[in-house]
């Protein structure tokens, strides 16, 4: 009798054991589809360090002849960081019966960087004119990028390039606004700014339809020129005339969460 109970609490333990192992809150998450293809959107933010390498600058008052000064300012490359949102569309598919994938997707990030220049040269005098500063703005990046990759179980990683367009505005403004100079911004000159991109990523599945991505992206711009002129004094007559050029780089560090839809 003592054998059977044995035999009997036995029983109960395996079985107690089975259900818990084989419960619905116990079981691993499945990964995806190794033949999956799918449509895919994704939000989330990044971490983008950007540099604006600026060429210099003439800058003249005309027809006033008493005050036909030239100016410049020295090449420089200004530094910044910044946190931005950003968005992302996408399609992939496995090649039959293999791990490696290809897919195409379109990037944007929301950067609103400024990085900001300092005062101008007198090429007359060489000495610092303290009337202006000069901004440039990285508002905007777009990236549309074929990439390749492969898969492991629940993960992937993959590498991509495409063509980028970066969205920036130049402005200048009188530091101290006074009566020659009583404007505090006098000029804004906007450029879509056409360069490459390039992306190494990998994504994690947490369900067969949904997984987190991290990736590092780099885009870099051709080489721009600003051109513009505006009166900013209270001598009509003496316009300001504006010649430089640029290149931005932006490098970021991505992580966002993403939908897929099975096609």
């Amino acid at each position: 009798m003592k054998m059977l109970s044995k035999i009997s609490l036995l029983g109960l333990a395996g079985l107690s054991t089975m259900a818990i192992a084989g419960g619905p809150d116990m079981m691993p998450c499945p990964p995806a589809p190794m033949n999956q293809t799918g449509i895919y959107v994704g939000l989330g933010g990044s971490y983008n360090t950007i540099q604006d390498s600026f060429k210099g600058f003439t800058s003249w008052y005309t027809p006033n002849t008493t005050d036909n000064i030239k100016e410049y300012t020295s090449d420089y490359i200004a530094n910044s960081q910044t946190f931005a949102p950003m968005g992302q569309i996408g399609y992939f598919q496995h090649f039959q019966g293999s791990n490696w994938f290809m897919g195409a997707k379109f990037l944007y990030q929301y950067l609103n960087d400024q990085s900001i220049q300092g005062n101008n040269i007198n090429s007359q005098t060489g000495t610092t004119d303290g009337t202006y500063t000069w901004y440039a703005t990285v508002d905007h990046e777009l990236a549309l990028m074929p990439y390749w990759g492969r898969s492991f179980d629940s993960a992937m990683v993959y590498l991509g390039f495409g063509p980028a367009l970066l969205g920036v505005t130049q402005s200048a403004g009188s530091t101290t606004p006074n009566t020659d100079y009583p404007y505090k911004n006098v000029f804004n000159n906007s450029e879509w700014m056409w360069g490459g991109a390039v992306q190494l990523g990998a994504s994690w599945y947490f369900n067969p339809t949904w997984y987190l991505a991290g990736d590092y992206t780099y885009a870099v711009t051709g080489r721009y020129g600003f051109d513009g002129s505006w009166t900013d004094r209270t001598v009509s007559t003496q316009t300001d005339n504006l010649t430089d050029n640029r290149r931005v780089i932006v490098q970021s560090l991505g992580l966002s969460i993403n939908k897929v839809w099975n096609v």
